[in-house]
């Protein structure tokens, strides 16, 4: 057999491994750099589930790309609604500022910061977050922070946006947080991943200096 069939066996089998994740997506780095082009070639739909020899900001892009589908997928599943629900239950009717801030402060207590697996990119179901905090193990990265609290916003009707940012004018984005909307065109920024006591519900990190706004 062929140097490359062998190694098409290898990516064949690597997404049969990859079908059968249900709690979490990812690959490592490395692993996407190798068998990229071949990925690509396979009769799949892997464009959506792993990252390619691209360069950073292709990878980036192919991140928020799944973060998006497992946001929505989240937002229309029935116990990531019932989540939302019930932690918003004390808030006046249509207060969306109090709704925001009680979603916000429940991600940020339950989940604890955890960093990605080394070299490999992480990304959670919103429903298996929920799964983990309930079992008192909740934790993630920011990414999962973001997936987790935009899907509870929409699923109760808030308008989300992801919010890519950086410390430094020169340097690409390299943290996310999220953003919600309180009134028509009024969006107030949640980095619930900054467990500061000073990082409430409207604040981000003073040292962000550059931005980009993903719509929901």
């Amino acid at each position: 057999m062929s140097s490359y069939l062998l190694r098409y066996a290898a990516a064949l089998a690597g997404l049969a491994w990859l079908s059968r994740r249900t709690d979490s997506m990812y690959i490592s780095i490395k692993q996407a750099e190798e068998l990229g082009e071949i990925l690509q070639s396979a009769d799949s739909d892997v464009s959506t589930e792993v990252f390619d020899s691209a360069t950073s900001e292709k990878r980036l892009e192919r991140t928020v790309e799944l973060m998006q589908k497992l946001i929505w997928d989240g937002a229309r599943h029935p116990d990531v609604r019932f989540a939302a629900a019930g932690l918003v239950q004390e808030c006046p009717s249509k207060d969306r500022k109090c709704e925001i801030t009680q979603l916000f402060n429940f991600v940020k207590a339950k989940l604890r910061f955890l960093s990605d697996v080394f070299q490999v990119e992480t990304l959670h179901k919103p429903e298996r977050l929920m799964e983990m905090i309930r079992a008192g193990r909740g934790a993630g990265d920011c990414d999962d922070h973001v997936i987790l609290l935009c899907s509870l916003l929409l699923s109760i009707g808030i308008p989300a946006q992801i919010v890519l940012a950086s410390t430094s004018e020169l340097k690409g984005f390299h943290h996310v947080y999220a953003a919600a909307e309180v009134t028509p065109r009024k969006w107030m920024y949640l980095d619930p991943s900054l467990k500061a006591e000073r990082y409430k519900a409207g604040v981000e990190h003073e040292g962000i200096v550059k931005r980009k706004h993903i719509t929901l």
